[in-house]
């Protein structure tokens, strides 16, 4: 969790304290890879996969194009989130800490905050945008992304950065976006409108294709970031607001299909 690695980041100092998360990460990830290894069971035909391959790597792009036009702005809203994503993110603790004055276990207990609400109502979202739609939850979580980023640019006293951080935490949880990595792509809501509009053929590929273009399409982002903080870092954190766009695209370019309609 957050907060204790910002513990042991106070405790230990920055130097010690990250080489011993990232050591404790390493054997957190060796652990999964062995549980994963001898519990998981293939259930892909991969003998007709393979004969397969050629074609669909051939086929790649074509079929990408060949998916609704939803996909499109799908992927614009993902890159958009993303690069702001990457151009911040790895720069708000460092401004927590040396803008704030926040100590780093402060910080941590504000992202464990978020994310020990946020991620139990993952399920609570997707029930709800079973129920309400998938588009609903997505311009939720998509409308509040800046949110946290924002209220340390705005905020100064502690209690209220906690409520912020807090109520981030529970709507990005309801609406599944609380998901940083993968060029902000993911959550219940999301996942299930891909399912909804691509057939099921086509889903790995078609998910594949969003995640490589939008990861290419933010690869310079944590670059540009850097160099916008060694300039201003307020700056930095105001950018974050560019998120909103992605308000009126969802609004003007999304659509689900009937309930009949779906995969």
């Amino acid at each position: 969790m957050p907060v204790v690695s910002g513990y042991y980041l106070d405790r230990l100092g920055i130097q010690v304290g990250v080489r011993t998360g990232l050591l404790m990460f390493a054997v957190a990830t060796t652990i999964a890879v062995l549980v994963r290894a001898k519990y998981l069971e293939e259930t892909l035909d991969t003998s007709k996969a393979k004969e397969n391959t050629q074609k669909e790597n051939e086929g790649l792009l074509k079929n990408f194009t060949a998916q609704p036009r939803i996909i499109y702005f799908m992927l614009l809203v993902s890159i958009i989130s993303g690069f702001i994503m990457r151009m911040s993110w790895s720069f708000l603790p460092i401004y927590a800490y040396n803008v704030m004055g926040l100590t780093t276990t402060q910080y941590g207990l504000l992202q464990s905050i978020a994310s020990f609400i946020s991620s139990p109502l993952y399920m609570v979202g997707g029930m709800l945008s079973d129920r309400v739609g998938r588009i609903p939850c997505i311009l939720l979580a998509r409308g509040f992304g800046p949110l946290d980023s924002l209220s340390l640019l705005f905020l100064r006293d502690y209690n209220q950065l906690m409520a912020v951080f807090g109520t981030v935490g529970l709507i990005e949880g309801l609406g599944g976006g609380r998901i940083r990595g993968g060029g902000f792509m993911g959550g219940p809501a999301w996942e299930a409108l891909l399912a909804d509009i691509v057939p099921q053929q086509n889903r790995g590929k078609v998910n594949g294709m969003l995640a490589t273009i939008s990861g290419l399409a933010t690869l310079p982002a944590s670059y540009i970031g850097g160099l916008i903080y060694d300039i201003s870092p307020n700056t930095l954190l105001g950018l974050t607001a560019i998120q909103l766009i992605t308000i009126p695209i969802i609004l003007l370019f999304f659509k689900e299909p009937d309930k009949d309609a779906r995969q």
